[in-house]
């Protein structure tokens, strides 16, 4: 389903060895590596903690694009990022209520 939108919004793909080493990179390290981390991480924490690291990823790229890309989020983007940080709180009051120390 990618493939047709990706062609549409930046033309043909490049068969050049540059361009198979972008695709193999993006593919494999960037992608493959870090979910195969990530699944396996979630064999040895608890649902809860997994939750917390999936509504944690959204945050970070948000802080990524307006530290380093510089974008300037829109109004609707801050109330997005206020729902996922008040999504994470939940789920963390929860598991501290769950277990006490």
């Amino acid at each position: 389903i990618a493939l047709p939108a990706a062609w549409a919004l930046a033309g043909v793909f490049s068969t050049t060895p540059a361009g198979w080493s972008i695709v193999a990179y993006l593919g494999v390290v960037t992608t493959g590596v870090a979910y195969l981390l990530f699944s396996s991480a979630l064999q040895r924490i608890s649902g809860a903690t997994g939750v917390a690291l999936a509504l944690a990823e959204p945050v970070t790229a948000f802080a990524l694009a307006v530290a380093v890309v510089g974008e300037q989020p829109s109004a609707g983007a801050f109330a997005g990022l206020a729902l996922v940080l008040l999504g994470l709180a939940v789920v963390i009051w929860t598991e501290v209520k769950a277990k006490p120390f």
